[in-house]
This record gives structure tokens, C-alpha cells and sequence, in this order.
């Protein structure tokens, strides 16, 4: 459980990343118009707005398949007969132990 939590932190964050590099993109101002459009217009820059909406999609795509995994893995220890606040003291203790 703690390796599933410990993943979805990371890809969430890698998200958030992410979604500051694509708003920044967005935000460039030049004082020169003919720049402005150049950045808009030119083959690179909206290559990379695409590369970084994929990046986006793919992050998201990976966040879901880790909260599947723990829904899962809850869903399994319900079945099984226990708790799934179980496996949340289990990997808060594990996280405290780490410090």
C-alpha cells in the first residue's frame, strides 16, 4: 500500500509539473508583436504545447491506473474480511518508521 501511495504522490506531483510548464508556455509576452507571433506560428512552440498536453494526458492516465490499484487492493483486503483503514495506519506507520 505504502508503494501505491508513495507512487500516486509522486505522478500527481510530476503532474502539477507538468501543468506549471504548459501555463508558463501560455503566459510568454513579448513587447514585440511580430515575436509574439512568431512563438505562436512557429513549428517548434506548438510542438512542444503538444508534447506537453500528451505529457498531461499521459500523467493523468497514470494517476487513475494508481488510485485503481488502490481501490483494488482495499476492495481485496474488504473481500478477505479486514479493514481498509487498516492498510492507511499501516502505511502512516510505515512513512513515520521511514523519517
Amino acid at each position: 500500500m505504502g508503494e501505491l501511495e508513495a507512487r500516486l504522490a509522486l505522478d500527481e506531483r510530476e503532474l502539477n509539473v507538468l501543468q506549471q510548464k504548459f501555463q508558463l508556455g501560455q503566459l510568454t509576452y513579448y513587447p514585440d508583436p511580430n515575436r509574439g507571433l512568431l512563438q505562436e506560428s512557429g513549428p517548434t512552440a506548438m510542438s512542444d504545447v503538444y508534447k506537453l498536453q500528451d505529457h498531461i494526458t499521459k500523467k493523468k492516465a497514470e494517476i487513475t491506473v494508481d488510485q485503481e490499484a488502490i481501490e483494488d487492493l482495499e476492495e481485496q483486503l474488504r473481500r478477505e474480511g479486514g479493514e481498509a483503514g487498516w492498510l492507511r495506519s499501516l502505511s502512516t506507520q510505515s512513512e513515520i518508521s521511514d523519517s
